[in-house]
């Protein structure tokens, strides 16, 4: 199932599709985008086979450049009259909070430049 899915999600997000691609990944639930859903995700990671917890920190990196350019669009596309974001790039933002929340709760040693790179990518979404 991992495998068939991962598929997808590879070939939407290189095709461009970033909403469907991040639709897969919530399917998958390995990477958590609601923050009722960390704790769940957390214990989950748990579970994991050495091999697949070894991929996270690549999928967490892809899954917040997903967030980054869908950011984007959505930030380029709208703004309310006064200057603030609209209800999608919020949602977005929000997204990607809780992906950083849940790269540094887990039990997990990631490798040194994951975090940096994470931030990175997050950092636009913040100011």
């Amino acid at each position: 199932l991992i495998g068939a899915s991962s598929k997808q999600w590879y070939q939407r997000r290189v095709r461009g599709k970033l909403e469907e691609a991040l639709d897969v990944i919530t399917k998958l639930q390995l990477v958590p985008l609601t923050q009722d859903a960390i704790s769940h995700r957390i214990q989950g990671f748990k579970s994991f086979s050495d091999e697949l917890r070894r991929c996270v920190p690549d999928i967490l990196i892809m899954v917040m450049s997903i967030l980054n350019k869908m950011y984007r669009g959505a930030s380029q596309n709208s703004t309310s009259f006064y200057g603030g974001q609209n209800k999608q790039a919020q949602q977005i933002r929000d997204q990607a909070k809780v992906v950083m929340r849940f790269a540094g709760m887990l039990p997990y040693s990631m490798p040194g430049d994951t975090h940096a790179q994470l931030s990175l990518l997050d950092a636009p979404m913040r100011y």
